[in-house]
């Protein structure tokens, strides 16, 4: 009777033993369950907390891009950023790697005035004065008007370009008038083609050039047309100057065979003259080019 007995409370002891293991089996599991979730909600919690903070960085890219190009716009007349845009283009193709653009030159006459040209562009198809004109409305470039090209004493010195002041030429632009509605104002322009070839002119010399032909490039966009003698104008050539729309440009300056010049030597004698921004292989895709 009695080993019955100590047989029943062993196995009463058995049966507690393995109850309480069970607890604390359960009590474990659900501690581990819950240090799992804790580690869980914490790793959520820091990934939302680092892709809110990648989110606010990529905005805030977003802002400082938006507001480096505003500010290049204000800066920079809107139609010389989309001439910088076309000539980044050349940059990114196979033979244009000593391709400089000097956008802004300024240097001082011989009479001590300062001129400040659109850009200098100096490649292996040579080197050449760029004049940028984006004009609202619907401009006419005419030839043989009543009006002389040039004005001044250098006509001498302008002839070179095969074209002297027995050439005319009168700039006529036209746009909606904005007050009053159904009526056209109608301006004269001064004449790029007289302004494009006394940059040459000074240029020539000051970077020791035997010739420094260049290209007046109106913008067709952007609520803006030119008409060459009542057509519309593609390219056209007066002498060593070349008129052609923005659209044009690249393709003009490709279709050029190459030429024997020292574009290193060149862009050296360019360098001692301030200028806005010197565009090259090596910082095209730099701000703030690069977001242009």
């Amino acid at each position: 009777m009695v080993e019955y007995l100590i047989i029943g409370v062993l196995c009463l002891g058995i049966i507690v033993l393995i109850i309480v293991a069970l607890q604390l089996q359960t009590k474990n599991k659900q501690k581990i369950e819950q240090m799992q979730l804790g580690h869980n909600n914490q790793l959520l919690w820091q990934g939302q907390y680092y892709q809110n903070e990648i989110g606010q960085s990529l905005k805030a890219m977003e802002e400082y891009k938006a507001q480096v190009k505003k500010n290049i716009e204000d800066s920079v007349v809107l139609g010389e950023v989309l001439l910088i845009k076309e000539f980044r283009r050349l940059f990114q193709k196979a033979g244009w790697e000593d391709f400089v653009v000097y956008h802004g030159l300024e240097y001082r006459k011989k009479d001590g005035n300062f001129r400040k040209i659109d850009f200098l562009i100096i490649c292996k198809k040579g080197a050449f004065v760029i004049e940028s004109k984006m004009w609202k409305g619907t401009t006419f470039v005419l030839q043989d008007t009543s009006l002389d090209m040039f004005h001044s004493a250098r006509d001498k010195q302008l002839k070179e370009f095969g074209v002297g002041s027995s050439d005319k030429l009168r700039i006529v632009n036209a746009q909606p008038n904005s007050e009053k509605r159904g009526q056209v104002i109608m301006s004269c322009y001064s004449n790029p083609v007289a302004q494009a070839r006394e940059y040459s002119v000074d240029l020539k010399e000051i970077l020791e050039l035997s010739t420094l032909p260049n290209i007046v490039v109106f913008h067709q966009s952007a609520g803006c047309d030119v008409q060459f003698n009542n057509e519309p104008l593609t390219q056209a050539t007066i002498g060593l100057t070349t008129l052609l729309t923005d659209k044009e440009l690249i393709q003009y300056l490709e279709g050029l065979p190459p030429v024997e010049i020292d574009v290193s030597a060149i862009a050296q004698k360019a360098n001692r003259y301030p200028c806005k921004s010197i565009i090259h292989s090596n910082n095209y895709q730099e701000a703030p080019y690069c977001f242009m």
